[in-house]
């Protein structure tokens, strides 16, 4: 909705609490691709999205560095086990 006041505009289709974080210029979201996830970039100015990166193995949150040199994201490992033999320890 414009600060002026007016009619709301749809930014995004849809987002969690976790996928996106907003800056002065655009919004970091981050998309589910047919591989995985893409994190991208929506600028505010053109309302263009242009993709950042892929994300692989799932992810569940992300966070970018005020100077936006960096993006800390969680990456989901599938579940997996092994069995370990260890031997010759007291």
């Amino acid at each position: 909705m414009p600060v002026a006041g007016g009619e709301e505009t749809q930014v995004l289709p849809s987002v969690t609490r976790w996928n996106y974080a907003i800056m002065d210029d655009g919004v970091y979201f981050v998309t589910r691709t047919g591989r995985g996830f893409a994190m991208e970039f929506l600028r505010f100015a053109t309302g263009k999205t242009e993709v950042i990166a892929p994300i692989r193995d799932g992810y569940f949150g992300f966070s970018v560095s005020p100077d936006r040199k960096r993006i800390l994201y969680t990456q989901g490992i599938p579940l997996s086990s092994e069995l370990v033999l260890a031997e010759g320890f007291r």
